[in-house]
């Protein structure tokens, strides 16, 4: 019975320092998905440019859509690039305008739409000349 007592105790302080490695791994490697998010909340509208570098760091790259620039940052804070999985900051006139991949994406089509009439009424311009 004593040795039960003994096995069980073991197992039970074997679990909680396994679990405590774990938890110590897990915040010494840091989650960059959370960093990344809990960063972005310190974002505000109206924030300038140099404000949002402040907290987010450089961004993975930038691109301008018309009159707005966006700074886009990888969501898992490790991509390069951040091509599929992104946060983007829409930045105009040197202070943020909005934040969110609707918002892009919405900014891109709009951008698009106007690219294409363009070409279109240059197009119709060269026919009636």
């Amino acid at each position: 019975m004593r040795t039960r007592f003994f096995g069980a105790r073991f197992q039970v302080l074997a679990f909680v320092l396994i679990s405590t490695a774990d938890l110590v791994v897990a915040g010494c490697s840091g989650d960059t998905r959370s960093q990344a998010a809990k960063n972005l909340l310190s974002v505000d509208i109206g924030m300038t440019e140099s404000q949002v570098l402040a907290i987010m760091g450089q961004p993975q790259r930038r691109e301008i859509q018309g009159g707005t620039q966006f700074l886009i940052y990888a969501t898992d804070g490790k991509s390069e690039e951040a091509l599929i999985d992104f946060i983007p900051i829409a930045i105009v006139d040197g202070r943020v305008t909005g934040i969110g991949r609707q918002l892009y994406d919405h900014v891109v089509r709009s951008q698009s739409n106007q690219t294409t009439e363009q070409q279109k009424g240059g197009d119709s311009s060269a026919v009636k000349n």
